[in-house]
């Protein structure tokens, strides 16, 4: 990796997770569940992933490092494994073993259908 690379990552990393905490914000205000945002990160982030995992396949020029400033830094910030696994914790200690369950299995079925999805739309 290029030193200029980690500049990227930085400047990308520093959206992404400003971004996630405008998601967060905008949940809290419409008084969703904190799960919710995670999900929505989440769904949002898989998403994007799959447009740009094809589109880099695809090698478009682009006047930007796409990948160390979109796909490291500003996914790798905007999505949030960790807190979905702290979330699925709780859940289960809070004896909502079901709810785990459900909530874990829903957020990784969507994640992987979010990346062909994005993936799809750009290959078409």
């Amino acid at each position: 990796m290029q030193p200029q690379e980690f500049l990227w990552i930085g400047v990308g990393g520093a959206a992404g997770a400003v971004a996630r905490a405008l998601v967060i914000v905008a949940g809290d205000r419409l008084e969703l569940p904190r799960l919710a945002a995670t999900f929505t990160v989440n769904m949002l982030g898989s998403f994007c992933l799959g447009v740009m995992a094809a589109w880099l396949l695809r090698q478009v020029p682009t006047p930007l490092p796409a990948r160390p400033l979109v796909v490291i830094g500003f996914l790798g910030a905007f999505t949030t494994f960790s807190t979905l696994a702290l979330e699925l914790v709780e859940l289960a200690r809070g004896e909502q073993m079901g709810a785990a369950v459900a909530y874990g299995g829903l957020t990784m079925g969507c994640g992987v259908a979010m990346i062909l999805l994005g993936q799809t739309l750009i290959r078409a």
